[in-house]
C-alpha cells in the first residue's frame, strides 16, 4: 500500500508441479513470451531458490500511488530475480526482495508467474544498510528482514543459541 513494491504478471498458461517434475515446470516455463526466460535448477538441493527469472524486455505491471491509494502502471526495467515455484515461506520472499530487490513467485494453483520489484529496486536493502525507513511497519520489515539474514547466514542452531542467550 505504501507503493514499494511493482507487480508484473507473467502469463505461463500452466500451473506448475510438484518439486519432483522439475523437467515439466521447465517445459512450461520454456515457452514464456519472448524476452522473458525462466531456468529451473535441476538439482535443487539446498538451493536458496527454486532457479531464476530473467527479462529482457521491461515488464508492465503495477504499483500503488501511496498518496492517492490507486493503482499506477509501473514498468520494471529489464533484470533477474530469484525464482520460487510452489510454496514458499514469506520470510524467503522478504529475503529475496532484501537481497535483490525482485522476486519471481510462480505458486501453485497459478498459471501466472508474478514478479515483485521493490520500487525503487535498493529500498529494501536501504534500510537494512542503516536509511531511514519511511515509518515504525517499514522499521518493522527492516529488523525482521535482518534477523531473517542472520538466520540464513548463522543456520538455526546458531539463531537458537543466540534466542537463549548463549555465546
Amino acid at each position: 500500500m505504501e507503493g514499494l513494491l511493482a507487480v508484473a504478471p507473467i502469463d505461463v498458461g500452466v500451473k506448475p508441479k510438484r518439486d519432483s517434475e522439475r523437467q515439466a515446470n521447465q517445459a512450461a516455463l520454456d515457452r514464456l513470451a519472448e524476452g522473458i526466460s525462466a531456468t529451473v535448477d535441476a538439482d535443487q538441493r539446498g538451493a536458496d531458490y527454486d532457479g531464476t527469472a530473467r527479462w529482457s524486455v521491461a515488464l508492465h505491471g503495477d504499483y500503488n500511488n501511496p498518496n492517492t491509494n490507486k493503482s499506477l502502471p509501473g514498468d520494471i526495467a529489464p533484470g533477474w530475480a530469484p525464482l520460487e515455484i510452489g510454496n514458499t515461506d514469506a520470510s524467503s520472499v522478504l529475503l529475496h526482495l532484501a537481497r535483490f530487490g525482485s522476486v519471481a513467485r510462480w505458486p501453485y494453483g497459478q498459471d501466472i508467474l508474478t514478479v515483485l520489484h521493490t520500487h525503487p529496486r535498493g529500498l529494501i536493502q536501504g534500510w537494512r544498510l542503516g536509511d531511514p525507513a519511511p515509518d515504525s511497519v517499514m522499521d518493522d520489515l527492516a529488523e525482521f528482514s535482518n534477523w531473517v539474514a542472520t538466520g540464513r547466514m548463522l543456520g538455526p542452531k546458531m539463531m537458537r543459541e543466540l534466542m537463549r542467550g548463549g555465546k
